[in-house]
């Protein structure tokens, strides 16, 4: 049900009783981005927190540890070889399966349900990763995920 207002403003009740103003919708205001360095200095210290909550992470903390004192040993290993996989260089040597089961590997991390990604992989052509541009090489690290996203972008997987 809608009324108009003496202003032309409409107003609609929907049946459960509530009203609202009927209007276009506003766009969407730009947040502002803020680099690394502005979001780490704005990230809470210990010393922000209150001490009541400092007291309830340690314990938790230490309840955690006493029913799961370690952590998995393929762990470590596993991400090592990662780590060089997603090196520039290992990236452009590496067999595409090798990729595919790290996103859905649950060995350190649970990567949810990838039933979207799997599809995706079951239609995209199989073929060896492209050679790394040199100037990404260069980049280290800050690249990774530009190298990956890069890569699963042209369907070099």
């Amino acid at each position: 049900m809608a009324r108009t207002l003496d202003d032309g403003r409409r107003v609609v009740k929907h049946r459960c009783g509530y009203e609202w103003e009927h209007r276009q919708p506003t766009p969407p205001t730009k947040r502002p981005s803020y680099s690394f360095s502005d979001l780490k200095a704005r990230f809470p210290k210990a010393k922000d927190v209150e001490p009541q909550w400092l007291e309830r992470a340690a314990r938790l903390k230490s309840q955690y540890l006493a029913t799961k004192p370690d952590f998995d040993p393929h762990v470590a290993a596993y991400w090592a070889k990662y780590q060089r996989i997603f090196s520039p260089n290992g990236l452009g040597t590496c067999d595409p399966r090798v990729l595919k089961d790290f996103a859905n590997s649950d060995v350190g991390a649970r990567p949810g349900n990838q039933a979207t990604f799997n599809s995706a992989w079951k239609q995209a052509p199989v073929r060896p990763a492209r050679k790394v541009p040199a100037h990404r090489q260069r980049d280290g690290c800050q690249c990774v995920a530009d190298l990956v996203s890069g890569i699963l972008n042209r369907c070099s997987i």
